[in-house]
């Protein structure tokens, strides 16, 4: 079998499909430390929100019909409250306007990272599955394939460990959409996947998570902080700016690492290669999701970003929850981003198409 090693440095190579079936994993060198993997454990628990230190002063009732169970409840005159979840603390909203008022990088790309105690797997182990047509919409039952781990007892490894879920709740409606770490303590998301102008809202992420594994969320979760970014225009349509980047309230990305982000002033750039689209669309059931191969075939500007165009593959309704997944390619052994999956739409003359957001307003983001 013919195998590939990426190139590393200023001399990088595009990798398309046939080096990724052919490149050979980079292997982790050290043990992960015990810091980086207490960042790793999973949100749980019960938390206080006070202003000052709790006093716990709370008040308890039997629950009817139990033995031994009590419910705590908040009492009127208590200014801490109870809560199963981390609440966002800011949101900054941006409109295009505001794009030139906004610091410029003068460049175009972001370093990815991958810690040492992290092995890279160009390509994962790939699971077919089977999902019926009640929960596709799809016409017949389709057969899929799901992003593994290499052996059953570990997890997935960089750089698809750095692909995770993002949920949230709001009056009983629960949401679901994706997005990619891309720094230390910092995700990239779709801007209309978020819960804009709610105070009080709480938003997880969980990378590599799998509701049909053994290990749910493998490498734990985090809450937001903040996010920071363009909300949705109203009615929603697909845009060239429709992202946003999540500040995580745990340092995620040190002990799992992260994808770069690029964007060129040059449209000639985004075409010729392959990209890849990673996400977890609500039709998988809990899975995660991933196409490969994709081709840029159109490129829209719309100020202060731009719109990348694939062709849709999938049926429309598949792609609710991949929202926020990103349009990623290996330059060398450095995975990089593009875009993030907005929505999608049909010109006049065009079939309807994936539209992904993208550009220099997306790269400042971060």
């Amino acid at each position: 079998m013919r195998t590939c090693t990426p190139k590393q440095g200023p001399e990088r190579q595009y990798m398309g499909m046939d080096e990724l079936a052919s490149a050979e994993p980079i292997p982790a060198t050290m043990d992960i430390p015990a810091d980086m993997a207490d960042i790793l454990k999973p949100e749980s628990g019960f938390y206080v929100q006070s202003a000052h230190k709790p006093k716990m002063d709370f008040l308890v009732e039997h629950v009817a019909g139990s033995v031994d169970m009590w419910r705590i409840t908040e009492s009127t005159d208590n200014e801490e409250r109870l809560r199963t979840s981390i609440p966002v603390l800011d949101q900054i909203e941006l409109s295009p306007k505001d794009f030139s008022a906004l610091p410029q990088a003068d460049k175009t790309r972001s370093q990815s990272r991958r810690p040492p105690w992290m092995a890279q797997y160009f390509l994962p182990r790939l699971a077919p599955f089977r999902i019926d047509e009640v929960r596709s919409r799809l016409l017949p039952t389709r057969t899929f394939l799901e992003p593994k781990a290499y052996e059953a007892t570990k997890r997935l490894e960089y750089p698809w460990c750095t692909v995770g879920y993002i949920h949230w709740e709001k009056s009983g409606k629960k949401v679901r959409a994706s997005g990619t770490l891309v720094g230390s303590n910092l995700v990239l998301t779709a801007g209309h996947a978020l819960p804009w102008g709610d105070s009080s809202c709480s938003i997880e992420f969980i990378p590599a998570y799998s509701k049909q594994a053994n290990v749910v969320a493998p490498y734990g979760s985090s809450y937001v902080k903040s996010f920071t970014g363009y909300p949705p225009t109203t009615p929603f349509t697909a845009t060239g700016y429709d992202y946003a980047v999540c500040e995580l309230y745990k340092p995620v990305g040190d002990a799992l690492g992260w994808m770069g982000v690029e964007w060129s002033p040059n449209e000639s750039y985004y075409l010729g290669r392959q990209y890849n689209s990673s996400g977890y669309p609500v039709s998988f059931a809990g899975r995660p999701a991933v196409e490969f191969g994709l081709k840029i075939v159109d490129i829209d500007s719309d100020s202060p970003g731009i719109e990348l165009e694939t062709d849709l593959y999938l049926d429309s309704n598949v792609y609710g929850g991949w929202s926020g997944g990103p349009l990623w390619y290996y330059d060398g052994a450095d995975p990089m981003i593009v875009g993030t999956v907005c929505g999608h739409e049909q010109d006049v003359f065009d079939p309807e198409r994936v539209v992904h957001s993208g550009g220099k307003a997306m790269f400042d983001l971060v």
